[in-house]
């Protein structure tokens, strides 16, 4: 009772001869393996359309693929068609806080304003913590090169011309 209502969005069922001609389907029709589980024999394995996590495409299309003795069944809410993707209008698809400050033009733009505006005991701060992460990324690239084998030493100061052979 709980599987059929799981699965009855579900409106489109094709059965496998195999892995390779799934792997195919999945391939066609963009599908995107989110998890698999295992109960009684039974393997699950669930998958969404890759536009599922665009952010200006909508798109809630499913696949649940279901191995159980050696017969693969898939199960979709595509109806056997196409995904046909259309995007959204810009003022649907206004992105959110993380992504607005995730635009490295934006940040660039952003931290030149504040640089602009800023006072000479600010800007001396931005400096000195600037330093002070350029040293501390310094420090730790240098614990890591320490612990590489001399061959690998050898291999990156050769990469970067400071060896000498």
């Amino acid at each position: 009772m709980a599987y059929n209502e799981a699965c009855k969005n579900y409106n489109y069922t094709v059965e496998f001869e195999d892995e390779v001609a799934l792997d195919l389907f999945i391939q066609e029709r963009g599908f995107r393996r989110v998890n698999e589980r295992e109960r009684n024999g039974v393997v699950k394995m669930n998958y969404v359309c890759q536009q599922f996590w665009q952010r200006d495409i909508r798109c809630s299309h499913k696949l649940c693929v279901i191995k159980k003795d050696g017969l693969l069944i898939a199960k979709t809410t595509d109806k056997g068609q196409p995904h046909i993707h259309k995007r959204l209008p810009p003022e649907i698809s206004e992105p959110n806080e993380h992504e607005r400050t995730s635009d490295p033009y934006k940040v660039e733009s952003q931290l030149h304003e504040i640089i602009r505006h800023s006072t000479p005991d600010v800007l001396a701060k931005l400096k000195e913590a600037y330093e002070r992460k350029k040293r501390e990324q310094e420090r730790i690239a240098l614990k890591l090169f320490a612990k590489m084998s001399s061959e690998k030493q050898k291999e990156i100061l050769s990469t970067y011309g400071c060896l000498d052979e």
